[in-house]
């Protein structure tokens, strides 16, 4: 995915750009949502990530990653008692 390799070199913007219009042709796309939370996060928007982030658990409720990544952003927010819930959440998932 574009989007990809565009935040990991460096071009957040261009791959926000990416992960939207993927998410415009394929709404329930959860890549792209965890894609386009991490770039929130990276930017220090982390209720908007956190909403990314639900959106990419309820599309693949295994995905640790979002679920490591939602825990950041819920401490982040400190929300402590969420991101434990989080990492439990993963676990009986």
């Amino acid at each position: 995915m574009r989007g990809f390799v565009h935040f990991y070199s460096n071009n957040p913007k261009r791959a926000l750009s990416n992960y939207n219009t993927a998410l415009e042709l394929k709404p329930e796309h959860a890549m792209a949502h965890c894609g386009k939370s991490m770039i929130h996060a990276n930017f220090g928007f982390y209720k908007e990530a956190l909403t990314a982030f639900n959106k990419t658990i309820e599309l693949e409720p295994k995905n640790i990653q979002a679920y490591f990544e939602q825990s950041f952003a819920l401490v982040y927010l400190n929300d402590y008692n969420g991101a434990i819930n989080a990492c439990n959440t993963y676990d009986s998932a």
